[in-house]
């Protein structure tokens, strides 16, 4: 009751959407007129990039959103060897790393990163790529973006963090991840609740327990004056009392 099981706001609904069909296979580009390195030696170099960094109208995904979503890695290198954006975003705001993130393509996750890719861009949804991976347990995805700056206390727009979405999941390693990576443990979400409540409403046994390992609290209210261990079911809220009281 008043705990909302799986956090909102599409950390875990927003899969990568399918290519246009005019466009071949996802994430393939469109062919550029004369080849891709026909320019006469000393001249000026053929305008190659313009149909790979155009975006599709329907969507304003460009040809690197594509490839991160179908897992072209060989693709992907060849756009960034290129020199395209790595930081356009698509109509619902997603950066081709959101898409790698959320897809499990830690290659190109690490390449987008090399070429400057933002860690803590935000789309429409206020997610991060960092909420993709802690949703989806993209583990060594998630290691790279918090070494590489993602805030491991960002919000998206229900107040939900990696860890709300990471607990709720049941993703133990994930959590783990978080935590050691300094995530704060106590931050409440739209509702109010906690990551401990999520865990203990989802009947998160042991994620509930290293939650509080590290300093969660069991005595935090939600907005409907729940603590996490009123939402605890079975034997958990014992066994976390025990923890907390000795």
């Amino acid at each position: 009751p008043g705990v909302h099981g799986a956090p909102r706001g599409a950390a875990g609904a927003a899969a990568p959407r399918q290519g246009p069909g005019h466009a071949g296979r996802p994430g393939q580009p469109a062919a550029a007129p004369g080849g891709l390195g026909a320019a006469p030696r000393g001249s000026q170099p053929l305008p190659v990039l313009a149909p790979l960094t155009a975006s599709f109208p329907q969507d304003h995904r460009t040809a690197l959103h594509w490839a991160c979503s179908a897992g072209h890695t060989d693709v992907a290198d060849l756009l960034l060897g290129l020199g395209v954006p790595v930081n356009d975003k698509d109509d619902a705001g997603w950066t081709p790393l959101h898409i790698a993130a959320s897809a499990g393509r830690d290659e190109i996750v690490k390449a987008l990163i090399a070429k400057g890719a933002h860690v803590n861009a935000v789309n429409q949804n206020g997610c991060t790529p960092l909420h993709y991976a802690a949703s989806k347990n993209k583990q060594e995805i998630a290691i790279m973006l918090l070494e590489n700056g993602a805030d491991p206390d960002a919000t998206d727009h229900f107040e939900s963090t990696p860890l709300h979405r990471a607990a709720a999941k049941g993703n133990l390693k994930m959590v783990q991840i978080l935590v050691q990576h300094n995530a704060t443990v106590d931050i409440r979400d739209s509702e109010g609740n906690t990551p401990l409540h999520l865990a203990c409403d989802e009947e998160r046994v042991e994620e509930a327990k290293l939650l509080v390992s590290h300093g969660a609290s069991i005595h935090i209210e939600n907005k409907e004056e729940l603590t996490p261990l009123k939402v605890a079911k079975g034997g958990l809220g014992a066994i976390l009392k025990r923890m907390v009281e000795g």
